[in-house]
């Protein structure tokens, strides 16, 4: 995993681009696995109230990792990918985070948010930025905790690092971290991209066929079913 600024964004492969039509527009997705997480430190301020403060945020783009320390950093990499991509409202991508519930509260303050979806509050599935990046929640997807669900990934080579890293130290952007520290940061996020590239792979290669939870696959089959086997434009308007 290297540091952001070493990053050549040019040299990011161009996916295949998957168009479907959504509320009356045409939107067009980046057919890649893409992931994102953040370190967090906690701990009580003189007032006596629970703070966080994250200390290293890490990305998944490509196949490829790299990590950052910042807030300006994080926004200056996606500054960077939206010139990549040339994203907008209507070419978009997919960045996957597991429990955005978490991230989102950092995110809210540090991006233009200009779309949630959430089944609970505090606990959006998907949120979308103002310059094209669509995130989205891991979690729903799998059900499970990321170490569950790196168990479950097909042809894994990865699994989460457990009880490596001490959480009673507080650390900030300007810590030093050890090699085995970034480690720990760069496994979760390449759990993910794998975990997402084997959902793409069963959805026919096809990342907008990628349901939002786990239970819309049953919803796919029953909506495909009723398409096959049944009248589905009379269904559809009874």
């Amino acid at each position: 995993m290297i540091r952001m600024n070493k990053v050549d964004f040019s040299s990011l492969s161009e996916p295949e681009i998957k168009t479907i039509k959504k509320q009356g527009n045409m939107l067009r997705y980046l057919n890649s696995a893409n992931a994102f997480d953040i370190e967090t430190t906690s701990f009580i301020d003189k007032e006596g109230n629970k703070r966080a403060c994250m200390y290293l945020f890490m990305f998944c783009i490509d196949g490829k990792t790299f990590y950052g320390r910042t807030w300006v950093e994080f926004q200056w990499c996606l500054q960077e990918l939206k010139l990549r991509y040339e994203l907008n409202y209507y070419k978009r991508m997919i960045i996957y985070v597991h429990n955005l519930a978490y991230e989102f509260q950092f995110l809210i303050n540090r991006a233009q948010i200009s779309n949630v979806f959430a089944r609970t509050k505090r606990h959006p599935i998907s949120s979308l930025l103002e310059d094209g990046f669509e995130f989205r929640c891991s979690y729903f997807l799998s059900g499970l905790s990321l170490a569950k669900t790196a168990e479950e990934i097909q042809n894994s080579n990865v699994e989460k690092m457990i009880g490596d890293l001490d959480y009673r130290l507080i650390r900030h952007q300007l810590t030093p971290l050890t090699d085995e520290e970034l480690y720990y940061g760069e496994i979760d996020v390449v759990i993910v991209y794998q975990f997402i590239s084997n959902e793409i792979r069963k959805c026919d290669g096809d990342i907008t066929k990628v349901p939002l939870t786990k239970t819309g696959y049953v919803r796919q089959y029953c909506r495909n079913y009723i398409k096959e086997n049944t009248n589905y434009k009379r269904y559809r308007e009874s």
